[in-house]
């Protein structure tokens, strides 16, 4: 197959007072299918049992016949490859349709979805799953309900004709029909979220942009008309009072507002980035994951990022019935909203904060992840529906901190396209952590990886990471050390100076 890579993180399209709003922009495109090869993707078997609902008992569940679910990794996983040749770990995805065998949907919920709309000509796109303002009557030429806008029946538009919801760019459809694409019709791929309606609100076109003011008008008329969820993957450096009063109006109405944290692998404790340090009680920030259940190597980071998801080669819909793998938090985004939906309609008398909460409480927790999202978290949907506490961290061995002596350190500048990897035993050890006197890679093609001797990955660096900073503990008495780079940048390296061990003979 044809792959392509793109390092564009941001879309930048300048709006008022010279300050900018951006679609988060994927930073890796995978090959275009149409809907002929759609159809020839070779599906996975159609019963899998490696589900446990509790030990001993399996669940054996029927998956859908949309032809591109094998592709579909995030959904369901059972270690098949990615479009770069990466094997995924089988589970690491969203648990969807163990969820669904579940789920038993009360209502509908309404989850507005800013962005750039959605092709509604699309081959696995079902346009009943839009929204329709029940108060509004169509092609009058009136403002029926005094809200301000004329024919507003499925949303608004800030970019064209104020009606219109048909996407012009590519973005909008790609994250929407991550929630809402057909599933099970045979056609194209499987959709993650069902009972739910979409609220389009247009803030990008082909283009062009809304201002700041209009698209917290959005942020509001979504809150103002029913919407329980909204769905934002699109950011900013610059601070802007007007976004943050319209989620702070949403939390007031008992809105969750879920944003993407963004793909330039800054930590945003230091680099804020807007809506996401906004701190809002009613917001969810959202990372991406891999299918190993890795931190993507894009994902911005921080104290501020509440949860992971999926958001690596992640296939959905393109325009004029195209599909495509992309990979950004924007993907990750929808995949969080939609699940929180799900809840909601199987759990309706929730509040918005209950939700949030379960949706933490829930989720699985990885060491890999321990750096770079506040609970170390990913989500998982079964849990999320059922209110089992997701998997959590192994506690660090009690015991006596001891440093010891230890040096590794790659060449200043380190060589393009090197691979080696290192495992080093230290007797008598519980727990090893390495401390890095400097670290600087490259963002988006070269890593270091550090592993157990199970082979579970306990961090996963890349970027700029400074100096003077410990790995995560990593269990029992082996290191495994990889470094990876390609051949695109030479920047400066890693060195290690020292370990802290915690031995097996301390109390």
């Amino acid at each position: 197959m044809r792959f392509l890579f793109s390092f564009v993180a941001w879309l930048s399209v300048s709006v008022t007072n010279c300050t900018e709003v951006h679609l988060i922009e994927p930073v890796e495109f995978g090959t275009v299918f149409d809907s002929t090869a759609a159809a020839s993707v070779v599906r996975p078997p159609q019963l899998q049992a490696r589900f446990h609902k509790s030990p001993g008992i399996r669940q054996v569940f029927e998956l859908p016949d949309d032809p591109m679910l094998s592709l579909q990794w995030y959904l369901y996983n059972y270690g098949q490859l990615n479009e770069k040749g990466v094997k995924g770990i089988p589970g690491a995805d969203i648990g969807l349709f163990p969820a669904l065998s579940i789920y038993s949907p009360k209502r509908e919920i309404i989850i507005a979805v800013i962005d750039s709309g959605i092709d509604l000509t699309h081959e696995d796109v079902d346009s009943t799953v839009l929204w329709t303002n029940p108060h509004e009557i169509s092609g009058n030429g009136i403002d029926d309900d005094n809200n301000g806008y004329i024919d507003d029946i499925h949303g608004i538009n800030f970019t064209h004709t104020v009606h219109d919801v048909q996407d012009r760019h590519y973005h909008g459809t790609h994250v929407t029909a991550l929630l809402s694409s057909i599933r099970g019709n045979g056609i194209g791929i499987s959709g993650a979220t069902p009972s739910i309606k979409i609220m389009p609100i247009v803030i990008f076109g082909l283009g062009s942009t809304a201002t700041r003011d209009q698209i917290a008008l959005g942020i509001r008329y979504a809150c103002d008309h029913g919407a329980q969820i909204l769905s934002n993957s699109w950011g900013s450096k610059y601070d802007n009072a007007n976004l943050k009063e319209a989620i702070e109006y949403c939390h007031k109405k008992g809105v969750l507002f879920v944003n993407a944290s963004g793909n330039s692998r800054e930590n945003v404790d230091v680099e804020p980035q807007f809506p996401t340090n906004y701190q809002v009680p009613n917001q969810i920030v959202v990372g991406a994951t891999d299918n190993r259940d890795r931190s993507a190597i894009f994902s911005n980071y921080g104290e501020q990022v509440d949860i992971a998801a999926p958001g690596d080669m992640v296939l959905s819909l393109m325009p004029k019935n195209n599909y495509r793998a992309l990979s950004g938090t924007s993907q990750a985004t929808p995949l969080v909203a939609g699940a929180l939906a799900m809840l909601w309609a199987h759990e309706p008398h929730l509040t918005h904060m209950e939700v949030k909460a379960r949706l933490l409480n829930t989720s699985d927790q990885f060491l890999a992840l321990s750096r770079w999202v506040r609970s170390s978290a990913r989500l998982n949907m079964y849990n999320l529906l059922s209110g089992r506490e997701g998997r959590r961290l192994p506690e660090v061995p009690k015991g006596e901190i001891k440093k010891r002596a230890f040096g590794l350190e790659s060449r200043h500048p380190y060589s393009m396209n090197h691979h080696n990897v290192w495992k080093f035993t230290f007797d008598g050890a519980k727990a090893i952590r390495l401390h890095f006197k400097r670290f600087e890679l490259d963002t988006y093609g070269d890593f270091l990886e550090i592993r157990d001797a199970q082979a579970q990955v306990a961090d996963r660096l890349n970027g700029d990471l400074g100096q003077n900073f410990y790995s995560q503990w990593i269990s029992g008495d082996v290191v495994e050390i990889e470094f990876f780079t390609d051949k695109s940048l030479q920047l400066w390296g890693f060195e290690i100076d020292h370990i802290e061990v915690i031995s097996a003979s301390n109390p």
